[in-house]
């Protein structure tokens, strides 16, 4: 028992390492501050619960069913969050690629608008 309590420490620890290596860069990349706020709230929360988790796994020695049940949550919870975390990344991307081509059919207006300014005073 005590074994397996040991190789689920050590999987909690790939997993927070994992959560922490990954949250942060996608925190940095949030385009607006608010969704930035909600990451981080979200990144110190999932922090906490796995610590807390760590810490209930040193202090149990052994693995109870009742523990077991709540590390199985908290694994779907991680697996959850990460597949979210990779739902904002494609929502970032499609978002980026919307303000490119954007940008792109400002800089053709703005073209368009200066030649028919050019024409209007070269008229007069």
């Amino acid at each position: 028992m005590i074994g397996s309590v040991k190789r689920f420490s050590i999987v909690s620890l790939l997993l927070c390492s994992a959560l922490a290596l990954s949250l942060p860069a996608c925190k940095q990349q949030a385009p607006d501050l608010e969704r930035q706020r909600a990451v981080e709230t979200r990144n110190e929360q999932l922090r906490k619960e796995i610590a807390d988790m760590q810490k209930r796994i040193r202090e149990a020695g052994e693995a109870t069913p009742d523990l077991k049940q709540i590390v199985e949550t908290r694994r779907n919870e991680v697996n959850e969050a990460l597949a979210r975390k990779t739902e904002l990344r494609k929502q970032e991307t499609k978002l980026k690629l919307h303000y490119i081509e954007l940008e792109s059919r400002l800089k053709a207006f703005r073209d368009t608008f200066r030649n028919i300014q050019s024409s209007i005073a070269n008229q007069n």
